[in-house]
């Protein structure tokens, strides 16, 4: 018998991740966000976190789109200009 995944609870996870470094961003700036910052904040183990994102950059995108009406995909282009 396999288990089902947590969905419902993985997806709490991540809300608490996203919500601690849209506050850390809304108070202190992107350049103060940290992976230590974001673990003390949300109370979520750094192991957790890095099984979802795997850098500072990611969390911080993801969280700002969360903020968005609508989600936003960027256009890959291949190249940034």
């Amino acid at each position: 018998m396999t288990r089902e995944p947590k969905t419902g609870q993985i997806q709490k996870t991540r809300d608490r991740i996203l919500a601690a470094a849209t506050e850390i961003i809304s108070d202190q700036g992107y350049r103060s966000l940290t992976i230590d910052q974001i673990v003390q904040k949300s109370g979520v183990a750094r192991s957790t976190i890095y099984r979802h994102w795997t850098c500072v950059p990611e969390i911080a995108m993801e969280a700002f789109q969360t903020q968005l009406v609508e989600p936003f995909d960027p256009p890959n282009t291949g190249n940034v200009r």
